[in-house]
């Protein structure tokens, strides 16, 4: 569904902003970015992305490059920021990659499990994605107590399910060789 919402919003735009053919051929092939390719540092807060989500949505589905005007790496700042608009936005679709290197296709499988696990544990909680961030005492209680089969669980992408385990256990440390598990303890 949101390849194809992304192929119709990338034709639209390229329509939209089409400039008139040049004389030159090599001037025609140049493109030059306009500001809604980057992405805007730091995004906007949950509140105002909320209120229009498809707006936002298209928005974002739009951009060429990963970091914002100006600045040519991409860091795991942006990233970061990334990922909020996507938790923000609901998106709950993830491709699969079709990795071709055992180690990192079973990686990115086990972090949508590690995402859902997270967001799963909210949820035996009683909280939701659809709740509101600040609820009362009552409202707590009321999520708290609310039954179990009227839970909304997420669930891993269906080709996370597929990907074949790994023969022996992926270990990767960290470079300061402190242990994540006693950091957390």
């Amino acid at each position: 569904m949101f390849d194809s919402l992304f192929h119709i919003l990338n034709t639209w735009k390229a329509r939209a902003w089409d400039k008139k053919p040049s004389a030159s051929p090599a001037a025609s092939q140049e493109y030059e970015p306009i500001p809604e390719d980057y992405p805007i540092f730091p995004p906007p807060p949950p509140e105002e992305i909320i209120k229009d989500l498809q707006r936002y949505s298209s928005i974002v589905a739009l951009r060429k490059y990963a970091a914002p005007r100006g600045i040519f790496q991409d860091s795991s700042l942006y990233t970061l920021y990334r990922l909020y608009e996507y938790f923000v936005l609901d998106e709950r679709y993830i491709p699969d990659p079709k990795d071709d290197d055992p180690s990192r296709y079973e990686f990115l499988a086990a972090t949508t499990y590690l995402i859902v696990r997270a967001f799963n544990a909210r949820v035996k909680l009683g909280l939701s994605r659809s709740g509101r961030a600040l609820m009362s005492v009552e409202e707590a209680e009321e999520a708290r107590n609310k039954p179990e089969s009227e839970r909304q669980y997420e669930k891993a992408p269906l080709w996370a399910e597929n990907v074949p385990a790994l023969k022996e256990i992926l270990v990767i440390p960290p470079l300061d060789g402190t242990c994540f598990i006693r950091r957390n303890r």
